[in-house]
């Protein structure tokens, strides 16, 4: 019993807690501080690319796949990771990067290198809140999240040129099949595509461009690419396909639309967005398909025992 005693008044080795006025904690605050400072800083990009990205249906697209994309590669992680908000040159190194980018990109007033700059920040901000064994699940999503700011100021320049090589591969197909479709240009004031299929004229417009399967379906490849075991080479390799896929399943969903049209005069809307819909997933689907490890070389982590797939 005093042997019991003597141990229970022991002092017990307790987990370190931080006392007040704790110098790792005050440089966590700063950090936080410094972080919300950058944001604010870049508000006015960030308030561009929300802009662009409710106008667009192409984008939205986009976006909503690498929300998904974030959220699941961080639910399915074993273990899953939580919030450290630890402070530690990573940080330091790319929030300093952001800072220099946006001064680098006001002197030049490129949007490029503010665009680079806020993904800098968006790692620091990665950094900071993910312990360093959790820090490389961000890695697909910071890489998404730099595709898609490329897609975005990409968009308005492919526009027109992905319109008209879908009008001009569009109505190659439909001749290939017998159907005589005419394409036309048109000002009025600016320039339209009309595509004649059977006495019924189609406007190519801009959701016919095809942006968003291409755009996806490169983002979905660009984050599988980080969790396949696979050579590098292949891994690059899947981008074009994708983007091809994308092209090529939009000029299915024209053909669709133009087609089955004339036996849903009352319905077009209807089969529009079911022609859409169906062209996105069954592109994604090609591309998951295209990923899977039978269809792939192996790579160094799958010679000779395979191991379960981890992010790259």
């Amino acid at each position: 019993m005093r042997a019991a005693a003597r141990d229970a008044a022991m002092p017990k080795p307790s987990e370190p807690t931080a006392a007040p006025g704790d110098p790792a904690g005050l440089d966590r605050w700063v950090a936080g501080l410094a972080l919300l400072l950058t944001f604010l800083a870049f508000w006015p990009l960030m308030g561009w690319i929300a802009r662009e990205t409710m106008a667009r249906e192409q984008l939205q697209q986009t976006f909503i796949l690498l929300v998904f994309a974030g959220v699941y590669g961080f639910w399915v992680a074993d273990p899953r990771p939580r919030f450290s908000f630890s402070v530690d040159g990573a940080v330091l190194r790319r929030l300093g990067a952001a800072y220099l980018l946006i001064l680098v990109a006001l002197f030049f007033s490129s949007a490029l290198l503010l665009m680079a700059g806020f993904l800098a920040a968006a790692a620091a901000a990665a950094a900071f809140l993910l312990p360093p064994a959790s820090r490389r699940l961000a890695h697909p999503l910071l890489a998404g999240l730099g595709a898609f700011l490329i897609f975005t100021a990409l968009f308005p320049l492919l526009d027109w040129p992905l319109r008209q090589m879908a009008g001009i591969y569009s109505a190659h197909l439909l001749d290939l099949l017998g159907w005589a479709p005419q394409l036309a240009l048109v000002q009025d004031p600016e320039p339209h595509l009309l595509l004649s299929v059977g006495g019924k004229l189609f406007l190519v417009a801009t959701e016919c461009n095809g942006f968003g399967l291409i755009t996806t379906g490169t983002l979905l490849a660009l984050i599988l690419g980080f969790y396949m075991q696979a050579p590098l080479w292949w891994r690059i390799a899947l981008l074009p396909a994708a983007a091809f896929l994308g092209f090529v399943f939009n000029l299915l969903r024209i053909l669709a639309i133009s087609l089955l049209a004339p036996y849903f005069p009352d319905h077009y809307d209807l089969l529009h967005e079911t022609a859409g819909i169906t062209a996105l997933y069954a592109g994604l689907g090609s591309i998951w398909w295209l990923a899977h490890p039978r269809l792939r070389p192996p790579g160094p982590a799958t010679a000779g025992n395979a191991s379960q797939p981890s992010p790259a």
